[in-house]
């Protein structure tokens, strides 16, 4: 999730700048590994409180329902199934076999 702008500074601070900057980095890492995931906070003003520094009730709304909407979808992806292996031991001891397809091993 972005870092969100702290709205109690002045544009002009030196927090602001590195927020943007650390959020641009950000979306330069999740387009480089393919197994993250980026969410875009709104930065919206009326989402914060009066002093600017935390989110009102709305804004904690909206970041919990973007964050249950995230998980539902990414849960909700179809994915292969996972391969079972077919173990099984035997009553002759201590060896290990496996389906035809697959590869024997004994333990000594």
């Amino acid at each position: 999730m972005n870092d969100p702008f702290r709205y109690d500074l002045p544009n002009s601070f030196s927090v602001n700048k590195n927020i943007s900057v650390l959020n641009r980095k950000l979306q330069i890492l999740v387009k480089v590994f393919p197994h993250t995931n980026s969410l875009g906070s709104a930065n919206n003003r009326k989402l914060f409180t009066n002093h600017g520094l935390h989110r009102n009730k709305p804004g904690k709304k909206l970041v919990n329902f973007q964050l249950a909407l995230f998980l539902l979808t990414t849960f909700d992806r179809k994915t292969s199934h996972p391969v079972s292996l077919g173990w099984y031991e035997t009553s002759d001891g201590d060896n290990l076999h496996c389906d035809v397809n697959q590869v024997k091993t004994f333990n000594p």
